[in-house]
C-alpha cells in the first residue's frame, strides 16, 4: 500500500515492544486508511481514559420583598394580557419571553422592558442571541403600555440587593480560594442583558470579567479564551467568562472544573452543549455544577408560576 500511514503503522509494530501511545497512534492511523473515515469518526473509551464525573449541587435564592413586588406586578401583566382577545402567538411570545428574563436576572429584567416600551414592540433578539428563536418584530398591544409601565416603574426601582448574584459570587470567591481548582468559572446564560448586568457587577467587585456572545467577532473570541486559560498569577487572566447560547460554540474549556447555568434553556440539548464545553478530553477535574432553584418555583417540579422550565432550574458544574 502506498501511504505513508501505513508505512508508520508498519514500522511500530513490527517493533518490540510497543507502548501505550503507540497502540493509540496505530489504531487511529489504521481507522483513518478505511474509506470511510472521513465521514465516520469513533472514539473508543479505552483510548482516552476515564471519564471526568459530573456534580450537580442546588443552590436556592428567594426574592427579596422589592424583587418580588416587580415579580407579582409582572404576573398581573401577564393575566391582562391573556384576558384581552390578543394575537395568541404575540401573547405567548412576550409573556414567556418576559418571565423568562425575570426568573433569570429580575435585576436585569428593567432593561429588557425599558428597550420593549421605548421601542413600542417587541424584537427577540434584543434579548438573545439564540439562532434557534424566531426574530418577529411585534408591535405592543394597545392598551397594555400603562401595565408595562408599571413594571417597569418597580423594577427600576430595585435596591442593589441580590441574593441570586451573591450566590454567583460565593461560588466565584470559594473556586478562586480552592487550590484544587484552576480557579475558573464559565457562566452561561441566555439573556444578553443577564450577562450584561453580570459583567457589571463582578467586575465592581474586582473580578476578572470576560464576555463572549454572537456580538464578538472570532478572533476576539479566541483572544478572550486565551485570556481565561491564562494561570490565575498572570495579570492578564480572566477569573470568569460570562457567555451566551453560541457565544462559545466551536471553543473548548477542558481547563475550567465549574460551570454555572445562571438560567436553564428550554432545549435540554442546549444544557448538555453547554456543560460539554468543559467536559471533554483534557478535562482533569471533576466537573462540579451548582442547580439554582429560581425564587419563582413553586407547584409541580418544572413549573415556574405558570411556566414551563426544565429541571433542575439552574445548574453549576465542578469537576476532578
Amino acid at each position: 500500500m502506498d501511504d505513508p500511514r501505513y508505512d508508520a503503522v508498519k514500522t511500530i509494530v513490527e517493533g518490540a515492544p510497543v507502548s501505550d501511545d503507540d497502540r493509540v497512534r496505530c489504531i487511529r492511523e489504521l481507522e483513518e486508511l478505511h474509506s470511510l473515515a472521513h465521514l465516520v469518526n469513533r472514539t473508543r473509551h479505552r483510548d482516552i481514559g476515564r471519564f471526568t464525573v459530573r456534580e450537580p449541587h442546588t443552590v436556592s435564592v428567594a426574592f427579596t420583598p422589592a424583587q418580588r413586588g416587580v415579580y407579582e406586578a409582572l404576573l398581573e401583566f401577564r393575566r391582562e394580557v391573556l384576558l384581552a382577545r390578543y394575537d395568541p402567538r404575540v401573547v405567548r411570545l412576550i409573556i414567556d419571553t418576559l418571565e423568562r428574563q425575570a426568573a433569570s436576572s429580575i435585576n436585569a429584567f428593567a432593561i429588557a422592558i425599558d428597550g420593549i416600551i421605548e421601542a413600542n414592540g417587541f424584537a427577540i433578539s434584543q434579548l438573545t442571541d439564540d439562532p434557534e428563536v424566531d426574530d418577529d418584530d411585534l408591535n405592543l398591544p394597545d392598551g397594555l403600555a400603562p401595565l408595562a409601565e408599571n413594571v417597569r416603574r418597580l423594577a427600576k426601582a430595585l435596591p442593589v440587593e441580590d441574593p441570586k448574584f451573591d450566590e454567583l459570587f460565593r461560588v466565584v470567591s470559594e473556586t478562586q480560594l480552592d487550590p484544587a481548582s484552576p480557579g475558573k468559572v464559565l457562566v452561561f446564560s441566555f439573556f444578553l442583558h443577564t450577562i450584561g448586568y453580570l459583567q457589571s457587577r463582578l467586575a465592581a467587585t474586582g473580578i476578572r470579567v470576560g464576555v463572549v456572545t454572537g456580538q464578538v467577532d472570532d478572533k476576539d473570541r479566541q483572544t478572550l479564551r486565551e485570556r481565561f486559560r491564562l494561570h490565575r498569577s498572570d495579570p492578564d487572566a480572566l477569573d470568569v467568562l460570562l457567555s451566551s447560547e453560541i457565544g462559545c460554540e466551536g471553543l473548548d474549556y477542558e481547563f475550567c472544573d465549574r460551570l454555572v447555568n445562571y438560567d436553564i434553556p428550554w432545549n435540554p440539548m442546549r444544557l448538555e452543549q453547554r456543560i460539554g464545553r468543559i467536559d471533554r478530553f483534557g478535562q482533569s477535574s471533576e466537573i462540579e455544577h451548582p442547580a439554582d432553584e429560581s425564587p419563582c418555583t413553586g407547584g409541580a417540579p418544572g413549573e415556574v408560576r405558570g411556566m414551563p422550565v426544565p429541571v433542575p432550574p439552574l445548574r453549576f458544574e465542578r469537576s476532578e
